[in-house]
């Protein structure tokens, strides 16, 4: 499973950098076998625990918010609503302001 790379190529302005990924997920799913669907299922399942050391919990994962590579590799796209899990705070709701949709922040 890969993640997004959050990374600024101008100083100060952030941007969200993604491989190409070929389908989306019903597209993908529609002529596969059930254990090909298995295994997208026990990616995003596993995926968060994948990047542990961060602790970002996905907060709208929906089939808009992943894409699968012609490999059969889920990439999960769009974090910009995440919760975080911390020794403190458990389920923390936060928005990622720099890969945040620019219509939410003025929602807050």
């Amino acid at each position: 499973m890969a993640f997004f790379t959050g990374r600024e190529d101008i100083a100060g302005i952030p941007s969200i950098v993604t491989d190409f990924v070929k389908f989306g997920c019903l597209e993908y799913t529609e002529a596969k076998d059930f254990g090909a669907r298995l295994n997208i299922v026990q990616q995003l399942g596993n995926g968060p625990t994948l990047h542990s050391f961060a602790r970002p919990v996905h907060g709208d994962l929906k089939p808009d918010h992943f894409r699968i590579t012609e490999y059969g590799v889920v990439q999960i796209i769009d974090p910009s609503l995440a919760r975080y899990e911390t020794n403190e705070h458990t389920g923390l709701t936060t928005l990622i302001l720099p890969f945040v949709a620019p219509e939410l922040p003025s929602l807050t």
